[in-house]
């Protein structure tokens, strides 16, 4: 049922909000460059008449709010929900020194959006999503650095669909 109401819908009325928290600004640039819309679509060489043809625009399309530490996050993802708007994502680095580790970040959001979805960005490789959604009690998605920019973009397309399916009110 859910399903039929979004096709109805459109994706166009879809909310695609993803919170991103990295204390490293490159990897800042990383999420923006992946998860951002282009504005001109990539231009590619067809292979049998050698002619440089566009590419169909990527179906990205998400709205990203950065922060480079968690309470940061925090003031930033409650300026936004006063918009109206709700975030779907969140991508929350574990180690952001000096201050709230990624855990801790991933508290404070729950407290203020039970829904929204956490995804743990560890380079340690001894994080797993078990360990984080013990810590949390609710599940959570962990990736870890260097992740590959399918495995990034798919579990955003994957998150921000699911979200949209639970709460078609909010869309």
């Amino acid at each position: 049922m859910k399903a039929m109401i979004l096709s109805k819908i459109g994706t166009e009325k879809m909310q695609n909000n993803i919170l991103v928290i990295d204390d490293n600004p490159l990897l800042i640039g990383i999420y923006e460059r992946i998860l951002k819309p282009h504005p001109t679509p990539i231009r590619r060489l067809d292979s049998f008449s050698k002619v440089t043809v566009p590419e169909p625009p990527p179906q990205r399309g998400f709205k990203l709010i950065l922060a480079s530490q968690g309470e940061q996050s925090l003031e930033l993802a409650k300026e936004f929900y006063k918009t109206g708007s709700s975030i779907q994502i969140a991508f929350v680095d574990f180690n952001m020194p000096p201050g709230w580790d990624g855990l801790q970040t991933a508290k404070e959001l729950l407290l203020l959006d039970e829904k929204i979805n956490i995804v743990i960005v560890s380079g340690l490789p001894q994080h797993n999503d078990i360990e984080f959604s013990t810590k949390l009690q609710r599940h959570v998605h962990v990736i870890s650095k260097p992740f590959p920019i399918k495995v990034l973009v798919e579990l955003a397309h994957k998150l921000c669909e699911t979200w949209n399916q639970d709460n078609p009110s909010k869309i």
